[in-house]
């Protein structure tokens, strides 16, 4: 009947698919073993390559005469192969001694930071910046063609490593220095230099951007690290304070794009402004973060620019009335003051739920300033301390 000659003819036609399948593997099978025995590597065979199909897989017997035919043409694919698995290689090589520097710096920071607990990460470069200004430690890592990075290795350049860090620190603390000079001097003088500063003629000279600044007087750094001195960025309207502000996603940037590859997962957060907290890639792809287009990324020729900061006179004087209902001094520092602990609550909410109850101090400032008006009267409580819990009693009555 039709329908039975159908699926005969439907059964030998998957029949002959089978046979050419298999005679097409043989004779692929015989070829990778002829390269083989001619010293290529397995993983060169260009099986992906739309010539290899053309050439070898074919549901016909591999004679000589067809091998003499086809190997010349699959030399140039061969080498190919070869190249881009060499290259591959050599970048995988490459990744790992950049992965081993990375694991190597971040424990040196580390360990200055517990050495001195006046640090924080963002005293210290970027790892892709950190190259680019150690040229001999960036040579070595870009160029030795060996699978890792000793920590012998390392040894060598930790005095240089060392020197340029404290160098940007230098730089940093200078320019956070001069924003906070500029803050607090009288309005009327800055917006006078403001007019002064016409574009001049090129002036014959070494640059200055540069140069070491000289070390920040004592009475710059009492300044900076007031819990009363409150940055605000322009760029994305966030309020910081000193030690933070160093770690801040719009001041710092990769000055040496072309090493920002191997760092992309490591140096930077695209959602916290921490320096060596880790994203997954997906996150690039998906909100459209690349370090060439990345908005708040610094784009200056400095790793720290603090162009997009100023002082913020409003949260500064929240800070003040807090301090002042709390009984602290408003010399204190943001540490002094954040190891008073969560246990502060709201004055300016309405009550209930809303009143913000067991927050850090930093915390209720942020609320005080996000969420009301700052008071007219400024004798009125903005702030206050809370009881000391049932547990905390209990703990001190048995002590």
């Amino acid at each position: 009947t039709g329908n039975a000659m159908t699926m005969w003819l439907e059964a030998r036609a998957h029949t002959r698919q089978m046979e050419n399948m298999l005679l097409s593997e043989d004779r692929e099978t015989k070829v990778i073993d002829k390269l083989v025995e001619q010293g290529w590597d397995r993983d060169d065979v260009p099986i992906l390559l739309p010539e290899w199909d053309n050439l070898v897989y074919k549901p016909t017997p591999l004679t000589d005469q067809t091998w003499r035919r086809i190997y010349p043409k699959l030399i140039p694919l061969l080498e190919y192969c070869r190249a881009e698995r060499l290259s591959r290689e050599r970048r995988e090589r490459q990744m790992d001694r950049m992965e081993d520097f990375y694991d190597l710096y971040s424990d040196y920071i580390s360990s200055r930071m517990a050495e001195d607990s006046s640090l924080s990460r963002g005293h210290f470069l970027l790892a892709a910046n950190l190259l680019s200004r150690v040229p001999e430690l960036k040579k070595q890592l870009e160029e030795e063609d060996v699978g890792g990075y000793t920590e012998q290795k390392w040894e060598t350049h930790v005095e240089a490593v060392a020197r340029v860090n404290e160098a940007y620190k230098a730089k940093a603390l200078s320019l956070l220095a001069g924003v906070v000079q500029k803050g607090t001097r009288d309005d009327s003088v800055v917006k006078k230099e403001e007019r002064s500063m016409e574009p001049e003629e090129p002036q014959a000279g070494p640059s200055t951007s540069t140069s070491t600044p000289p070390p920040t007087s004592s009475s710059d750094m009492s300044n900076l690290t007031k819990i009363t001195t409150v940055f605000k960025c322009t760029v994305c309207h966030e309020r910081l304070w000193y030690p933070a502000v160093l770690s801040h996603t719009c001041c710092r940037g990769k000055v040496d794009r072309s090493l920002g590859q191997y760092f992309e997962d490591m140096d930077d957060n695209v959602f916290e402004d921490e320096l060596e907290d880790a994203y997954f890639l997906f996150a690039m792809t998906t909100f459209g973060y690349t370090y060439e287009y990345r908005k708040r990324r610094n784009r200056s020729n400095e790793p720290f620019n603090v162009d997009n900061l100023a002082l913020d006179g409003r949260w500064e004087q929240m800070v003040r009335m807090a301090l002042r209902d709390l009984g602290l001094s408003e010399n204190a520092t943001v540490q002094e003051v954040e190891a008073e602990g969560a246990q502060f609550t709201s004055l300016m909410c309405d009550g209930g739920a809303e009143r913000n109850e067991g927050l850090s101090f930093l915390e209720i400032i942020d609320h005080n300033c996000s969420r009301h008006d700052t008071p007219v009267d400024d004798t009125q409580a903005v702030i206050k301390r809370d009881p000391p819990s049932d547990e905390a009693n209990a703990s001190s009555v048995e002590s």
